[in-house]
């Protein structure tokens, strides 16, 4: 017997160049029904008690009203000015980091000589540290200055955006382990038989690097996705079936 009816969507954007360089996005959307499958999980809510056929007919229903309501969807969206607010947001985190990175350079060259125990690893860590920061920054710098934004369409426009996100939100997770790696490494220190200076120094440093890295790929993925309101509304398939959803 069948036991669930499954949707599949299938949506596509046309594009069209209107008036003061803004895109006049309209949508169409079409929801085919795959296969109905046997003995499958139950669609969740009330859905799951609906005979079969019921279901297809719901699901056909709520098709023809989607398509006649995002047909008729005329949306603006000022795609240049999205994709450059996006720029220029990255160029903005990329001088920041650049920033952090040379003031952390300088301070520990030219502290690191003078000083003794502890603080000299740990200004030393400091100045190593950030030499990375100082590439990474660079290399995003440079990336963002050769974008050409004009040339995107709104699919890339969009993936350009969600994927910075997803790299500042991967990064959180690495911050972390960066601090608790320092924490380790200044747990070490406590140990008998090890370089205690070292290992503290090199402990406190890399916990406040990546404190500092915590609180700067949280920041920026919070403005990043303040951004998401200006992206257009979606309607699709779901896990509780069709309906819609706005990015956020």
């Amino acid at each position: 017997m069948v036991d669930s009816l499954r949707s599949v969507k299938v949506m596509y954007v046309e594009q069209e160049r209107g008036t003061e360089g803004k895109y006049v996005v309209k949508r169409r959307f079409v929801v085919l029904f795959d296969h109905l499958k046997m003995n499958t999980k139950p669609l969740p809510g009330f859905i799951k008690v609906m005979p079969p056929f019921f279901r297809l007919i719901v699901a056909f229903s709520l098709s023809l009203i989607a398509f006649g309501a995002l047909r008729a969807q005329g949306l603006a969206l000022d795609l240049p000015a999205f994709n450059q607010a996006s720029l220029s947001h990255q160029q903005t985190a990329m001088l920041t980091l650049g920033g952090w990175a040379v003031a952390n350079i300088a301070v520990g060259v030219s502290l690191q000589g003078s000083a003794d125990g502890s603080t000299k690893h740990f200004h030393r860590m400091n100045a190593l540290w950030n030499t990375v920061n100082l590439g990474i920054a660079g290399l995003g710098y440079l990336t963002t200055i050769k974008s050409d934004p004009a040339g995107w369409d709104l699919a890339t426009s969009l993936s350009k955006h969600q994927s910075f996100q997803k790299v500042l939100l991967f990064n959180t997770g690495l911050d972390v382990g960066y601090v608790l790696g320092g924490l380790y490494l200044t747990e070490r220190a406590k140990r008998p038989g090890v370089n205690a200076d070292q290992l503290k120094g090199f402990g406190q440093s890399i916990m406040l690097q990546g404190a500092f890295l915590f609180a700067f790929d949280l920041i920026n993925v919070l403005i990043a996705s303040g951004r998401n309101g200006d992206i257009p509304l979606l309607l699709g398939a779901t896990q509780d079936g069709l309906g819609m959803t706005l990015q956020f």
